[in-house]
């Protein structure tokens, strides 16, 4: 369970966040890909940046459970999207 009411306040930012930026823009490269398109180097920062987050927060998710499945649909998401993107480059 969330701590301290800053790190209670910091969770419900990054949730906040992901729900209305990260999680849209991830689906849409998800169908862009999917369309056989390829990332730009602006779609591959964003990338990027979204898998830092997990990677920079894994503390406060671990220490909350009931985000597990949350945190390994928004991976299974990005890996998606990268498997995607390497195949429209044609890299395997």
């Amino acid at each position: 369970m969330l701590g301290s009411l800053k790190e209670k306040g910091v969770f419900i930012v990054l949730l906040l966040r992901f729900e209305k930026y990260t999680l849209p823009r991830a689906i849409d490269l998800k169908e862009k890909v999917a369309r056989g398109e390829k990332l730009e180097d602006f779609d591959i920062a964003f990338l990027n940046k979204a898998i830092s987050n997990i990677q920079r927060y894994k503390t406060l998710i671990d220490k909350n459970p009931e985000f597990h499945q949350l945190e390994a649909r928004a991976i299974w998401l990005y890996t998606q999207i990268i498997e995607l993107a390497l195949k429209n480059e044609n890299i395997k």
